[in-house]
């Protein structure tokens, strides 16, 4: 629990990096095969992921999609960013950091729609929905989702 604690720090600290200074690391793999390495590794984070958010084991939920979020934005506008975006929207919002859930889930939204892949506009919409459904936001959930019906 210590190292996962300290592996949680340390994650956060490079987020909070990545929110001030987003043009120093966001986006940095130029190099295609870097790209492609670093959009891999955050495949595998989002793997991980679901096994720690479906087991329910809080602590490494909590390292995982940090490392997801840091991972994917090496590599840029990708449809693994947009959903690392989502899940942090999520976790921000179960520790009550509703503004920083909102702006996560914005950023989200956004690179989805830069994304444009049905499957995964679908799912940062289904994921950023469970954060607003938890605070109440359910008109706007449901306005979101008779939009995209009818497109």
């Amino acid at each position: 629990n210590v190292q996962m604690g300290l592996g949680i720090v340390l994650q956060v600290v490079r987020q909070v990096a990545h929110r001030f200074f987003p043009a120093r690391y966001t986006g940095l793999s130029s190099n295609p095969k870097e790209r492609e390495r670093a959009i891999e590794v955050a495949r595998l984070y989002e793997y991980m992921s679901r096994v720690y958010f479906y087991s329910n084991e809080k602590l490494p939920i909590v390292y995982i999609t940090l490392r997801f979020l840091n991972e994917a934005e090496k590599a840029g506008t990708s449809p693994e960013l947009a959903t690392a975006y989502a899940s942090m929207a999520v976790l921000a919002g179960l520790v009550q950091l509703h503004n920083l859930a909102e702006s996560y889930s914005e950023h989200g939204l956004s690179v989805a729609e830069q994304v444009n892949q049905p499957s995964n506009r679908i799912t940062v919409n289904v994921v950023t929905g469970v954060h607003k459904v938890s605070v109440g936001k359910w008109e706007e959930v449901r306005v979101r989702a008779r939009a995209k019906e009818s497109e």
